[in-house]
C-alpha cells in the first residue's frame, strides 16, 4: 500500500490518508479502525488532562472555601468578644458610674448654693460628669460599629437571630 511516500490507488482505496508533516512530506494509506482508535487514544488524553484540571481546581475551591470559613469564625469570634466587651462597659457606665458622677454633680452644685463647697468643686464634678458621658457615648459607638460588624458576618440583624431563636425555643416547646 505504501511506496515511497506515494499512495497507490489500492491504498487510497482501503483507508484514509494521514500525512506527516516533514521534509519531505509523507503519506501513508491507515485503516480507518486504526483513525478511530489513534482519534480516541487522543481524545481520552485530553479528557482525563481536563478532568485531572478540574480536580485540581476543586481541591483549590474548597481550601479557599475552608480558608475563608476559618476567616470569617475567627473574625466573628473577634467581633463577638467585642461587642461583649462593649456592650458590658456601656451598661456599667450607664447604670452605675453616670448616676454616681450626675448625683456628684447635683450634689456639688447644691452644696455650692448653699455656701459648703466652692465654685472649683462644682467644675470639678462637673468636668467628672462630662467626662464619665463621653466615656459612655464612644462606649456605645464602639458596642454599635462591633455590632454592625457582627451582624456583617453573619448576614441578618441581630434582632433577627433573637427572634429566630426564640421563634426555635417556641417550637420546642409546643412540640413537647
Amino acid at each position: 500500500d505504501k511506496l515511497h511516500g506515494r499512495i497507490t490507488k489500492e491504498g487510497e482505496k482501503k483507508g484514509f490518508v494521514i500525512t506527516k508533516l516533514g521534509k519531505p512530506i509523507k503519506y501513508i494509506a491507515v485503516q480507518p479502525e486504526e483513525v478511530v482508535r489513534r482519534v480516541k487514544k487522543g481524545v481520552d488524553k485530553e479528557t482525563e488532562r481536563k478532568a485531572d484540571e478540574v480536580k485540581r481546581e476543586e481541591i483549590q475551591i474548597e481550601e479557599e472555601r475552608k480558608a475563608t470559613e476559618v476567616w470569617v469564625h475567627t473574625r466573628l469570634s473577634e467581633a463577638y468578644q467585642s461587642l461583649a466587651s462593649f456592650f458590658t462597659e456601656a451598661m456599667a457606665l450607664k447604670n452605675d458610674v453616670l448616676p454616681a458622677a450626675q448625683q456628684a454633680f447635683d450634689a456639688a452644685n447644691e452644696g455650692y448654693q448653699q455656701g459648703k463647697f466652692g465654685y472649683l468643686e462644682v467644675l470639678d464634678a462637673q468636668r467628672t460628669l462630662f467626662e464619665v458621658k463621653e466615656q459612655s457615648i464612644k462606649a456605645l459607638s464602639s458596642y454599635h460599629q462591633a455590632k454592625a460588624e457582627v451582624e456583617r458576618l453573619i448576614g441578618v440583624g441581630l434582632n433577627q437571630v433573637k427572634n429566630t431563636s426564640k421563634q426555635n425555643e417556641k417550637e420546642a416547646s409546643d412540640e413537647k
